[in-house]
């Protein structure tokens, strides 16, 4: 059977974008993380600043934050059939399990109106509070290239992000 380049192309990309990009795994406890039926979230955290190079004001980039925020929690809840309680930054909890996801490296892939493939580069944690075990700790990457601005690669990255965490959060790494 003949496969038209297109539709080879689509398939190719489709196979590609279905990879978890799991930099690094520290720890990964599949059996627990796919039967607990319910999540408590901290909110996106961003160590990463952005260089000087990249031009953006302070008010830009804390709009930004707040929007990568957002979307994080809105892809996470969109793409994860789990139940997900939002919880402060700061919070201790007595029982649950604990999901923490720090973006520690960006890259905007390119420049205003140039294509390129922006990433975010975090480390997630999940751990069960009540002991202190941690179900699954490790490096991830999201990308993003469908956007034509800085802006929409990043926070593509990020949304990309929440899409691995679901799926790490309903089967593992």
């Amino acid at each position: 059977m003949r496969m038209h380049l297109p539709m080879l192309l689509m398939t190719l990309l489709a196979v590609a974008c279905t990879n978890n990009q799991v930099i690094e795994t520290k720890e990964n406890k599949v059996g627990t993380l796919t039967s607990a039926n319910e999540y408590l979230v901290k909110p996106l955290q961003v160590s990463f600043k952005a260089p000087e190079g990249w031009n953006t004001s302070a008010e830009t980039w804390t709009g930004w934050l707040q929007q990568w925020r957002n979307e994080y929690d809105g892809e996470l809840r969109k793409e994860c059939r789990k139940t997900l309680t939002n919880i402060e930054a700061d919070a201790k909890p007595a029982k649950g399990y604990v999901v923490e996801c720090d973006v520690y490296e960006m890259e905007s892939g390119g420049f205003a109106g140039v294509g390129g493939t922006g990433y975010a580069r975090a480390k997630v944690k999940i751990t069960d509070v009540a002991d202190g075990t941690v179900l699954f700790e490790g490096k991830l990457q999201g990308t993003s290239t469908t956007a034509t601005s800085v802006e929409g690669r990043l926070t593509g990255s990020v949304n990309d992000l929440a899409e691995k965490i679901a799926e790490i959060l309903m089967q593992g790494a």
